[in-house]
C-alpha cells in the first residue's frame, strides 16, 4: 500500500509518481491509438456517417462495465480491510479477557498462570502470522521462514526499500518482510502447520489449540471467572475467525472471468475504433492524436485501476499491507502480556478494614436463621405465644408440602417423626429441654426463660421436662385442628 501527501506540490507531486501507477500499464496501448490516428489520417480512407449514435451507444456501454467493475473492485478492497480488521480486532478483545480472568487465579492454577498467559500470547500470534500467509495465498514451506521471533523494542524499517530509490517516508510503500511471532516457531509447530496445509486448515487447527487451551484451563481452575463470562472468550475468538473466513472469501473468490473478459473485448474495440470517430470530426493530425490518446487513457486506465483494486492481498504496490498490520498485532498482544495495574490503580481497590454489616437473616422470605445465628439474637419485646402459633403455623405448612409432594407415600405422623428425629440429637426417643428449646429456634422464635417455661407446659403437661412422641403428635393434631378452625372463623 503507497502512503503519499495528498497535499505535496498542492497535489501535484502524484503526477510524477510512478510507483503504484497503472500510467505504464496502460501508455503503450494509448499510444497504439495515437499511432493508428496517424496512420488513419495518412491514408485518408476513412468514411463515417455524419451522426455517430452507434458509435455512442457502444461507447455508454463500455462506460458503464468499466465504471460498475471499479466499483465492484473497490468494495472488494475495502472489505478485505474491513474483515483484516475485524479479526484482529475480536482476537486482541479476547485475549484482553482471557489474560485478565486468568490472573484472577489461586493457588496451583495461579502458579500455573505465568506460563499459560505466555503460551496463548505465542499460539494467537503465531495463528495471526499464518492466516497472513493464507490470505496472501504464500502457504509453501518457503514462504513459513518469514515467521521470526518477537523482540521487544525492536523497530521494523518499513521504508527502508523505498528510501533505497530515493522517496521519503511520506510517499512510501509500506514494506515488511518478516512476519514476528511471540516465542517464534518451533520445528514442532512447523510440522504440525505443514500437515494442517494438506487439508488447508492451518488457521483452524491453531484455533482449535486455543480453544483446547482455554477450556482446559478453566477445568483446572484457571481462568477465574464465571462460565457466562468465559464463554464471552470463546464468542470473541469466533467473531475473529469469522473475520478471516470474510477475508479468505475475497482472496480466494476472483472478480467473475466473464465480467473481465467482456470488459477486455470491448476495451480492445474501443482501442480500434476511437481513431476513425476523432479522424471523422477532427481536422487537425496533433488534435487528433491527442483526443485519441485521451479518450482510450481513460477507458484504460479505469480498468487498470479495478484490476488492482480486485485482489488486494497479493504483494503489489496498491496491495494491502497485511504484515505491517500483524506486526501491530503483535505489539497489541506483547503489550496487553506486559502491562500491570500501576500503584494508583492497586490503591483504588484496596477496601479499609471496616467492620461488616450483619445481614438481617430473617427479613428474607422464606429463610430461617440457623439455631447458633438465632442464639445470638436479641429480639425485643420477647416472643408471645401468638407468635409461637405462626411458627409452628409454618411448620404445619412445611410438612403438608411434603406429604403432597410424596404422592401420598408419606403420611403426616411419618413426617412429623422426620422432624422428631432430627431434633432428638442424643437418640433417646424423647425431647428434653434443649432439644425444644431447639425447636423453637428451628421456627425462628426465642423466649426468654419464664416463655419457654410457659410453652413447656403445653408441651410437657406431665411436667417432667421431656416430651416424647405420641405427646408431640398429640398436640400437632390438636394445634392443626385448632388453626382449622381458627381460618374457617376468619373466612366466616
Amino acid at each position: 500500500m503507497i502512503r503519499y501527501d495528498p497535499d505535496k506540490w498542492f497535489g501535484f507531486h502524484k503526477l510524477i509518481q510512478l510507483k503504484g501507477s497503472v500510467t505504464l500499464t496502460v501508455l503503450p496501448r494509448c499510444i497504439f491509438a495515437a499511432l493508428l490516428t496517424a496512420l488513419v489520417n495518412h491514408m485518408d480512407t476513412i468514411y463515417f456517417p455524419k451522426a455517430p449514435y452507434a458509435h455512442q451507444i457502444f461507447t455508454f456501454g463500455l462506460s458503464f462495465l468499466i465504471i460498475m467493475r471499479t466499483n465492484l473492485s473497490y468494495n472488494r478492497y475495502w472489505e478485505g480491510i474491513s474483515q483484516v480488521i475485524v479479526m484482529h480486532s475480536k482476537w486482541v478483545d479476547s485475549m484482553t479477557q482471557l489474560l485478565s480472568f486468568d490472573e484472577l487465579s489461586k493457588g496451583a492454577a495461579g502458579a500455573a498462570g505465568p506460563k499459560f498467559r505466555e503460551r496463548v500470547v505465542h499460539i494467537m500470534s503465531l495463528m495471526s502470522a499464518v492466516a497472513m500467509l493464507e490470505l496472501q495465498g504464500e502457504d509453501d514451506p518457503e514462504s513459513y521462514q518469514a515467521i521470526v521471533p518477537f523482540k521487544p523494542g525492536e523497530k521494523f524499517d518499513f521504508y527502508k526499500n523505498a528510501r533505497e530509490e530515493g522517496d521519503d517516508d511520506e510517499n512510501a510503500e509500506l514494506d515488511i518482510e518478516e512476519l514476528p511471532v511471540v516465542g517464534g516457531m518451533s520445528d514442532l509447530e512447523f510440522r504440525e502447520l505443514m500437515r494442517a496445509n494438506q487439508e488447508d486448515a492451518q488457521v483452524h487447527y491453531l484455533m482449535q489449540k486455543m480453544v483446547r487451551m482455554v477450556s482446559q484451563r478453566q477445568q483446572l481452575g484457571g481462568v477465574a471467572a464465571p462460565p457466562p463470562i468465559v464463554s464471552r472468550i470463546f464468542q470473541e475468538l469466533s467473531n475473529g475467525l469469522l473475520g478471516f473466513e470474510n477475508a479468505y472469501k475475497v482472496a480466494r473468490t476472483p472478480f467473475p472471468f466473464p465480467y473481465a473478459q467482456i470488459v477486455q473485448y470491448l476495451q480492445l474495440a474501443f482501442i480500434l475504433s476511437c481513431p476513425f470517430v476523432v479522424v471523422s470530426y477532427v481536422d487537425e493530425l496533433a488534435l487528433q492524436m491527442f483526443f485519441t490518446f485521451l479518450g482510450v487513457f481513460c477507458f484504460t486506465s479505469l480498468n487498470a485501476v479495478a484490476s488492482e483494486l480486485e485482489d488486494p492481498f497479493g504483494r503489489d504496490a496498491n496491495d494491502l499491507p497485511l504484515r505491517f498490520l500483524h506486526f501491530q498485532f503483535v505489539n497489541k498482544l506483547n503489550q496487553l502480556h506486559r502491562s500491570q495495574l500501576t500503584d494508583a490503580d492497586n490503591e483504588a481497590l484496596r477496601q479499609d478494614d471496616l467492620p461488616a454489616a450483619k445481614a438481617d437473616t430473617t427479613a428474607k422470605v422464606g429463610v430461617r436463621p440457623s439455631p447458633v445465628s438465632v442464639q445470638k439474637q436479641v429480639l425485643s419485646p420477647p416472643a408471645s405465644p401468638g407468635d409461637f402459633d405462626e411458627g409452628v403455623g409454618s411448620m404445619m405448612a412445611e410438612l403438608n408440602l411434603k406429604v403432597s409432594a410424596s404422592g401420598g407415600a408419606l403420611m403426616h405422623q411419618q413426617a412429623l417423626r422426620d422432624v422428631f428425629d432430627s431434633l432428638d440429637q442424643n437418640g433417646n426417643g424423647v425431647l428434653d429441654h434443649d432439644e425444644c428449646r431447639e425447636l423453637c429456634g428451628k421456627i425462628g422464635l426465642i423466649y426468654s426463660n419464664e416463655k419457654f417455661d410457659h410453652m413447656m407446659k403445653k408441651l410437657d403437661p406431665d411436667g417432667d421436662s421431656q416430651v416424647s412422641f405420641d405427646v408431640f403428635w398429640a398436640w400437632f393434631k390438636k394445634k392443626t385442628r385448632q388453626n382449622g378452625q381458627k381460618e374457617a372463623s376468619d373466612l366466616g
